[in-house]
This record gives structure tokens, C-alpha cells and sequence, in this order.
């Protein structure tokens, strides 16, 4: 028995040994490295605006605006990026859902990913200075497709991107260019009773100040006047509402619409205006008030014999992206827009026109 007592630490220590070694490898390497840490750039929400080239998805395909949203989050302990894609090209929607990683091994970016189409992307990374670049390719019907994924950082919070592709050994050409742009969350940017971030600024503004523009017509429309936007995300800010000012002459109206992701204010400032929110309906004047939760049908009408004011506060960024896209700087001639330019005019901002026979997302 004393013979077992001497010989049992030496069989407990090699049995235990590999396991405590195991143990401390992987204390070792539970921490991400510097390299996997490059990937945190992209973690957040972007908002997608972009165009797909004239003759990129066939010989007489035309161009056609892209929208979208992309969302990162870090997984696998904080060793790879789950990213979920949703992007609208010329009102096609699709989605995909991919993952990102650094591999040690061969000392690249590995992304992997799968569309709602049936596509299947695999593309390795490199990444120098503030550009990333993705090679790799795609299935889609059978066919091998050829990309090049690149981003270039202009900033922290936005990146320029061109995307090439082309089928089997054909060279690569450019499909689609665009930028993406960070959007401020919450929890960064301010608490739930704010309506700014922290990087937001004072503003004090008269009635006649701010980023004045001028509508542009439909065909056979003139002077449709304009409109000022007096406090939006543009240059930097991190305001989390816009707010924009209007008059309105006898007989103007706005049509019915709804907005799909923000909340509205409309304060009367002077005039009558009709509104129709919902089922109510009522004439306001100077110093009424409206209210239109999200998704809700609003329409409004100067039903009065003067000009009528009216000043609309917006909970969350993105009509100010509609309102830009229907419209031109003050000193420029507004041109005609086309019934498809205010569709995807319509897109962009996240809303719904009932006379443009559109329909919610998912309808």
C-alpha cells in the first residue's frame, strides 16, 4: 500500500497536467487580441444609402437607389461579429444574416454568410489603415459568382463602400457604390427623457432661419413654395429629433401619409388648419396642436382665407432624408420629380403616401 501512496501524485500529476495546461491555454486566449478588436468599427446600426450601376445586374437593367440598415453585435465572447443586413434595391427586399471573425491561422478576416434569396457569400478580409477589403464569391442559381467587397472609414461613424462582382472569370466590375452612416443609439446617446447626445450643440433660431429648400413640382406643378428644416443629425450633431417649419397657403394641403418610424408633433403657429388624424377630424388654429403616433394616417389642409404656419417635430431621425430627397437648396431651380423619384423619396424616409398607391413594408 505504500508503494500505491508513492507512485498516486505521480499518476494524478500526468493526468493532471494536460488538463491544467489545457486550462491555462485557454485563460490565455479567452481575451481578444488586437486584431479581433479591429472589427469593433463596425458594431452599431449603419443606415445603407446607395445606388446599383446602370447594366450591373443585366445588359439593360437600369440604376436603381439602395436603402437599408446593417447591425452588428459582438458574439463568441467578443471573438467574431452575428450582423444582419436589410437592404431595399429599387423596392426588392432582402435580408442576410452573416458572421464575422478573425482567424489566427491564416491571419485574415473570415465572413460567412446566407440572403434570403438563397445566396451564399464567403469572403476573406484584409484590412490597411482605414480601408477594409473583402474578395470572395457567391452561388446564386448554380452560378459562381466573383466579388470585392471595400469599405473605407471616412469617419468613425461612416464608411464609403464599393461592391464588384462578375460571373466566373469575367473581370470584376462595379456594381453598386454607397455610404453607409452610423445611427446614434439610445443608450450612447442620451438617456429616455433627452432629446439630444452628446455630441449635440445650443441652437437658437428666428422664424426665417435654418436650412432653407424649395419643393420640386409633379408635371404640370408650379411654386409649390418650400420649407426650412431647422434642427436635423446633419453636420455631426447628435440631435434625436428633427423639427421643420412650413407655411401654408389658402387651399395647400398634405396629403394623407403615415410614418412608419417616427412619432409627429405639428404645432399651429398661425392660420386654421383642418387636420384628419386617424378617426378625428377638427380645425385647429394658432396655438393648437397635433398629434400622430407612428404609422397613423394624418392629412392636413390651410382651410382658411390667410397663409397658416405650421413648425413639425419628428421623435427619430430619417424623414429629414425624404423631405431632402423631394426637394432643393433655396437658390437652386427645383426640377420636376417623377412618380418613381418620390417612391423611392418615400423609401428613404420611412414613410407611406396613400395617393402613391404604396404599402407598408411586409403588406
Amino acid at each position: 500500500m505504500r508503494r500505491l501512496t508513492y507512485l498516486l501524485p505521480l499518476v494524478l500529476s500526468c493526468a493532471i497536467s494536460p488538463i491544467v495546461a489545457r486550462a491555462q491555454s485557454q485563460e490565455a486566449l479567452r481575451k481578444p487580441g488586437p486584431e479581433v478588436q479591429k472589427l469593433a468599427v463596425m458594431v452599431g446600426t449603419f443606415r445603407n444609402e446607395g445606388e446599383v450601376k446602370a447594366g450591373a445586374l443585366g445588359p439593360n437593367s437600369p440604376a436603381m437607389k439602395v436603402s437599408g440598415t446593417d447591425e452588428c453585435k459582438w458574439t463568441a465572447n467578443g471573438f467574431g461579429l452575428a450582423c444582419t443586413e436589410t437592404v431595399d434595391i429599387g423596392g426588392t427586399k432582402e435580408t442576410e444574416t452573416f458572421l464575422q471573425y478573425y482567424d489566427p491561422i491564416s491571419n485574415k478576416y473570415e465572413e460567412h454568410g446566407v440572403r434570403s434569396t438563397g445566396e451564399v457569400e464567403n469572403q476573406t478580409g484584409t484590412v490597411s489603415g482605414d480601408t477594409w477589403t473583402w474578395p470572395g464569391q457567391s452561388s446564386v442559381g448554380g452560378k459562381v459568382f466573383h466579388q470585392r467587397y471595400t469599405m473605407k472609414f471616412v469617419s468613425k461613424d461612416s464608411y464609403e463602400y464599393t461592391d464588384e462582382w462578375s460571373e466566373g472569370d469575367k473581370p470584376l466590375q462595379v456594381g453598386m457604390t454607397g455610404k453607409c452612416t452610423r445611427v446614434p443609439a439610445m443608450s450612447d446617446a442620451a438617456d429616455s427623457s433627452s432629446f439630444s447626445g452628446a455630441g449635440a450643440k445650443p441652437l437658437l433660431l428666428e422664424e426665417n432661419e435654418g436650412e432653407t429648400r424649395l419643393w420640386r413640382p409633379e408635371p404640370g406643378e408650379v411654386d409649390l413654395g418650400g420649407f426650412i428644416l431647422k434642427l436635423t443629425p446633419a453636420s455631426g450633431s447628435q440631435h434625436l429629433v428633427v423639427v421643420a417649419g412650413e407655411g401654408m397657403r389658402p387651399g395647400d394641403a398634405i396629403p394623407t401619409h403615415k410614418h412608419l418610424e417616427q412619432d409627429e408633433i405639428v404645432l399651429i403657429e398661425k392660420g386654421t388648419i383642418h387636420a384628419h388624424v386617424g378617426d378625428q377630424q377638427r380645425d385647429l388654429h394658432a396655438g393648437g396642436m397635433v398629434f400622430i403616433p407612428q404609422r397613423t394616417w394624418v392629412s392636413l389642409r390651410n382651410t382658411g382665407n390667410e397663409p397658416a404656419s405650421i413648425v413639425a417635430i419628428f421623435s427619430a431621425p430619417g424623414f429629414e432624408d425624404h423631405l431632402r430627397c423631394e426637394s432643393v437648396p433655396a437658390g437652386e431651380k427645383p426640377t420636376t420629380i417623377s412618380r418613381a423619384e418620390e417612391n423611392e423619396c418615400d423609401r428613404l424616409g420611412h414613410v407611406v403616401y396613400r395617393d402613391r398607391g404604396e404599402k407598408e413594408p411586409g403588406d
